[in-house]
């Protein structure tokens, strides 16, 4: 990312390293000549958590990007994410980025539905912080398999929640 980021534009970022090819997280921001302040807070290879402020005078709040673990039997460990994550900060709290997962299974299009209990384990992990679905407009599905006909699922596993502060 360091080396294409001059090509981006005027841009400032945070940097997760990749595996080879595979992961690797990038948060970026236009630089500003105003007082706009990103302090990294935390990062692995499933988040970059940062605090936010806008200038010297408004309040600062937390953003965190989420990468959500997409192995099936790593589910549960972007609820424990999110827990450890929400226990770390008072700050109004925003998330957003790739979760890796559906609330309720309307949001699939096909296939085998999804494990009731990770739906509810996640649904619950959302409640239990705080966190409300901001929703968006578009399409209803944010993830394609690239497959046509009967073998083609589409899913929402991106998604933005804010807490209510």
């Amino acid at each position: 990312m360091k080396t294409i980021l001059p090509s981006l534009g005027d841009f400032e970022g945070i940097f997760v390293g990749s595996r080879g090819r595979a992961g690797g997280l990038a948060l970026l921001w236009i630089k500003s000549t105003d007082s706009l302040s990103v302090t990294l807070l935390s990062c692995t290879t499933n988040h970059i958590d940062v605090a936010v402020r806008w200038k010297v005078s408004e309040p600062e709040w937390q953003f965190t990007g989420v990468y959500g673990f997409p192995e099936t039997q790593n589910k549960l460990k972007t609820c424990e994410l999110l827990f450890d994550l929400k226990d770390r900060s008072n700050l109004p709290w925003l998330i957003g980025g790739d979760i890796n997962e559906i609330i309720f299974n309307f949001e699939k299009s096909s296939g085998p539905p999804k494990s009731q209990m990770v739906l509810d384990a996640f649904r619950e992990t959302l409640e239990e912080c705080g966190l409300f679905d901001l929703g968006y407009n578009g399409h209803p599905f944010t993830w394609w398999n690239k497959q046509k006909g009967p073998k083609a699922i589409e899913e929402r596993l991106d998604r933005y929640c804010a807490n209510g502060e």
